[in-house]
């Protein structure tokens, strides 16, 4: 299960689209389930593959229950009350799309993508546009899906979702590998003996553990000097000024 992150222009969506077979590679050839990419064996397998758009294009003037029922239908089930239940959409069942919020829709938009118990998830930016209900929800659907299913997300912001790897992509390609273990705060003392950072995290026993530290430092004659709080997107800043740093000492 990946997640990929990057500024907008990064090559997500294209890497997305070339894995759907909607655009074609310049060079190469990409593989899906063992068949390759705009071959007729891969056509035969697109059930397999569920598909969230980054852009919300529904038909407005259909009902919701009616654009499920149809693309349960394409797709080869009929059963979709579990996940439609799941993200809240049997509140809008009779409801035309057009009087839908963009956080609906997008709801909707996943729903879509999970009918038929895809083996494969590719989702193009969930996250666009949503209110934060919509996105906690969207995150709770995720971090709860059967491991077996294979799960590719394409993101400009830092979805809360567990035991995703992330990946960061700049101008087409994978440059590294980030770690993100939520928000903290990190404090710089100094000190007679030297300077010290501390880290202090979200949960409370890493408060209280900090807390004595500090009062331990402040003790030995230690001063704050700063404090910064680290949020995933000061990382994503700092891991993409790097990569711009490497390329520039390249001869």
């Amino acid at each position: 299960r990946v997640v990929i992150v990057g500024p907008n222009g990064s090559g997500k969506t294209t890497l997305i689209k070339l894995i759907l077979g909607l655009s074609g590679p310049s060079s190469g050839y990409i593989e899906v389930f063992g068949a390759r990419v705009g071959s007729r064996r891969y056509d035969s397998m697109r059930r397999r593959i569920g598909y969230m758009p980054e852009k919300t294009t529904l038909p407005l003037e259909v009902k919701v229950e009616d654009y499920l029922c149809v693309v349960s239908s394409i797709r080869g089930c009929s059963d979709y009350s579990e996940v439609t239940q799941a993200l809240g959409l049997h509140r809008v069942y009779n409801r035309r799309i057009s009087a839908l919020s963009q956080g609906y829709k997008r709801r909707l938009l996943l729903a879509a993508a999970l009918t038929c118990n895809p083996e494969l998830l590719v989702l193009d930016e969930p996250y666009a546009n949503v209110d934060i209900e919509s996105k906690i929800v969207i995150d709770e659907i995720l971090n709860t899906l059967p491991y077996d299913v294979t799960v590719l997300v394409a993101s400009h912001i830092r979805p809360s979702l567990e035991r995703f790897r992330l990946l960061l992509m700049v101008s087409g390609q994978i440059v590294s590998e980030l770690t993100y273990e939520g928000e903290y705060a990190e404090l710089t003392l100094t000190c007679n003996s030297g300077t010290y950072k501390l880290k202090v995290a979200q949960s409370k026993s890493d408060y209280r553990d900090t807390i004595t530290k500090i009062n331990s430092l402040i003790d030995s004659e230690c001063r704050i000097q700063d404090i910064s709080v680290v949020t995933f997107e000061k990382l994503l800043y700092e891991a993409l000024k790097k990569h711009r740093s490497n390329l520039a000492t390249l001869p």
